[in-house]
């Protein structure tokens, strides 16, 4: 059997067993702290959101179970797949985060398995906290290096990405005061 298709085996053998995480967590009755997300927003908006907006629709587990841990105003866009939100950019400082996002990059490329951080533990308590429990299922989103791999990095197909994701437009934000009827937001950044 060739290298190739023994990475890929591999690849797909982990992903099945993320997916098999996702669902252990979906069926337990405890609530869910998803996160900190401290990464990329591309991956954010189009892998972990939708990762958690396949386990509140396909899933059935209540929104309202969920706790998710972002940074930067991201609320809204968890609105529809998590009960309780927690920006990280209101309890710890811009650098501590700025770091937090590079290491989150590097690790994608990491051979490894990406380590929960002191960072993401802090995040954990915080939610725990946050929501007034003691105690949680932790859905951390190095899961879904797992679930892509195969597609990423293997030459699955492009099914890989659909069987644990729902894709679905974000809500509409609060509208910001003062801004004109037309206008254009632009983040220029390159990674």
């Amino acid at each position: 059997m060739s290298h190739g298709r023994v990475r890929r085996r591999i690849a797909l053998r982990r992903s099945r067993s993320a997916g098999s995480r996702l669902t252990d967590v979906a069926r337990s009755d405890r609530p869910i702290v998803a996160g900190p997300w401290v990464g990329g927003v591309g991956a954010e908006l189009l892998y972990w959101i939708p990762v958690l907006t396949w386990i509140t629709t396909e899933l059935e587990v209540d929104p309202a179970r969920v706790i998710a841990v972002s940074r930067a105003g991201a609320d809204s866009w968890y609105s529809e797949v998590a009960g309780h939100y927690v920006d990280l950019l209101d309890h710890i400082g811009t650098r501590r985060l700025d770091a937090a996002a590079r290491q989150a990059l590097d690790e994608i490329d990491a051979p490894r398995a990406i380590q929960r951080s002191k960072l993401d533990r802090m995040a954990f308590r915080l939610a725990l906290e946050s929501a007034g429990i003691s105690d949680a299922e932790w859905l951390h989103p190095s899961v879904i290096w797992p679930l892509f791999r195969p597609r990423w990095y293997s030459g699955a197909g492009a099914a890989t990405l659909s069987l644990h994701t729902v894709q679905r437009r974000l809500p509409e934000p609060e509208r910001l005061p003062d801004l004109p009827d037309a206008y254009v937001a632009l983040k220029a950044y390159f990674s």
